[in-house]
């Protein structure tokens, strides 16, 4: 068997393992779009509740509601900032992802490449070992009429 054609398994492992680590940036991708709609959920919710948190006696707010509308919305500020951790750690892993499936994606298409040079070298000693061959025949077949 051609050398080039037993590397065809071994760029069938550099291909799964490139096809893996696309998957993982699928999957990155898709958890940090939900970090980010969670995100702008919650940063939508706050905002309706400080329109809804008109200042004391105005619109007939009293006292302990608005105290009530302020600490919840100091709540929501502590789950928003923690929601935008999750946002930054989910960018990480993508980043991180996108580089595993970037390496993989090069060592796949150098030993492409290396299949590519090995198999020319592979065809032009086979059209070498052809051409001695055709030369060999010719020389007998002159030998043959000198005798």
């Amino acid at each position: 068997m051609k050398r080039s054609k037993r590397l065809d398994v071994v760029l069938r492992l550099y291909q799964r393992r490139e096809d893996q680590a696309a998957e993982l940036v699928a999957r990155a991708r898709a958890e940090l779009e939900s970090h980010e709609a969670q995100l702008q959920q919650l940063q939508d919710y706050q905002a309706d509740y400080e329109r809804g948190a008109q200042t004391p006696d105005q619109g007939g707010v009293t006292m302990a509601q608005w105290k009530r509308l302020q600490d919840y919305i100091e709540q929501l500020d502590g789950i928003i900032r923690q929601q935008t951790r999750q946002v930054g750690l989910a960018q990480v892993e993508l980043e991180r992802v996108q580089v595993l499936w970037q390496n993989a994606h090069l060592e796949r298409r150098s030993m492409e490449s290396a299949i590519e040079r090995i198999s020319r070298l592979e065809q032009v000693e086979a059209a070498r070992k052809e051409q001695k061959l055709l030369d060999e025949m010719i020389q007998q077949q002159q030998r043959r009429k000198l005798n």
